[in-house]
């Protein structure tokens, strides 16, 4: 497989890199895995969003915005 990147990109990663003390190669890998990672995240909490949703377990609009302001003024 081959990536291409921009020169500012290639730019950016080798000074992560060179600031990091690691490979370029390193830092694509990590970058990678925590992409899918987070893609294997996402997909379950969503399917979890589903099931909650087919089972009527929902929070009407009322509740959610008064659980944010909740939120917002601690």
């Amino acid at each position: 497989m081959e990536v291409h990147l921009t020169t500012e990109q290639l730019e950016q990663l080798n000074r992560i890199a060179s600031s990091t003390g690691r490979r370029t190669d390193e830092l694509v890998k990590e970058a990678i895995d925590n992409l899918l990672a987070y893609n294997d995240w996402f997909r379950k909490e969503v399917e979890i969003g589903l099931a909650q949703v087919r089972q009527g377990d929902l929070v009407e609009d009322d509740e959610v915005r008064a659980r944010i302001d909740r939120i917002i003024q601690r």
